[in-house]
Parts: C-alpha cells; structure tokens; sequence
C-alpha cells in the first residue's frame, strides 16, 4: 500500500466536513449526550464526520455512494451503509485500509438512474465508465436499494444503502466478480 497524499484541496475538503460535523452535532439531540458516550476522542471524530455525511435524500445516497467508488474511498462507502452491510463488510473494507478498487483502471465517469421506488426504498442503477492508461476500460454498474431509517448508532435519521449488487467487487479489487456480471 502506498501513501495517500493530501493537497490542499483534500485538506480543505477535510477541514470543511469536520466544520459541517460540529454544526451537525450541535443541532441535534441525542439521548445520551456526546460527552458522556464511551468513545476516544478518534472514535468521537470518526462518529461525528460519519453523522456529518448522512443523506438527507434518497438520490444523495447514491450520489454518495457513486463518489465514494470513483475516489476509491471505502470510508465514506461505509459510511452510508445501513447496520446490515457495515456488519457484514467491515472487515473487508478494513483489510483494504479503506481504499476500494485499484489504480487501474479508474472510474472516469458515472451516472444515476433511479429504477424503482416504494414508500420506504429506492433503488437506483449506476453506470460507471472505466478508463485505464490505454483507453476505455469498459463499463461497470452498481444496483442500490437506499432506505430511510434512524438506528442506535446513527442518531440523525437519513437514508442509507440497504442493499448492493454489483458488476464489479469494489471491496477487494476492480477486477469482475464473473465474466457473466459484466455489462
């Protein structure tokens, strides 16, 4: 694994989260205060930068999600699953340090579709293009299901990804699941 550098648009995109975090936090109430909750002070950041990223609508949960795959960013992928999927992923996001996919190829490019909705879901498709240093690398797509909920953990109510079906393993490599998944 390399190191990830930090410009200074990332710093100032890290600075401008972290201020939405504390805004956050301080306008909502949760029934144990955060002060007195049981966490280190990374775990209070990392609750609070999560809280700061919680969809507020169904399309920016998968605009969400649809970024967190083309900067290969598992920690905000993460972020916006439902207790479901975070229990079960977590593990392999962490044996990845956080970082999905590959250099190569790259996500160049996507868009939403939204394929169905009911009164508590909606499920989108997302059509990303690859590229690699020789050209287009083809097509990969995402099918997510979002739905509205407010657990324990996650005081802010807000819509999180309930379901993932892929084209591609984003967790572990860019490389196809099957050769039959692949559009």
């Amino acid at each position: 694994m390399g190191y990830i550098r930090w410009g200074t648009i990332g710093t100032l995109i890290l600075l401008g989260i972290a201020a939405i975090a504390v805004a956050v936090a301080n306008a909502m109430h949760f029934s144990t205060p955060i002060e007195q909750m049981d966490l280190s002070h990374l775990d209070q950041r990392l609750f609070l930068l999560e809280l700061a990223l919680v969809p507020q609508t169904p399309e920016e949960a998968a605009q969400r999600w649809a970024e967190g795959i083309k900067m290969r960013n598992g920690a905000l992928q993460f972020a916006i699953l439902a207790p479901a999927l975070r229990q079960s992923l977590e593990a392999q996001y962490a044996n990845r340090y956080w970082v999905t996919g590959g250099s190569s190829p790259w996500v160049e490019s996507y868009t939403i579709n939204q394929t169905a909705a009911s009164e508590d879901s909606v499920q989108f498709a997302i059509r990303y293009q690859l590229m690699s240093s020789t050209g287009s690398a083809g097509i990969a797509t995402d099918t997510i299901t979002v739905g509205q909920m407010q657990t324990d953990d996650r005081p802010q109510p807000g819509w999180y990804i309930t379901a993932l079906q892929s084209s591609m393993d984003w967790q572990l490599s860019l490389a196809p699941l099957s050769s039959k998944s692949r559009h």
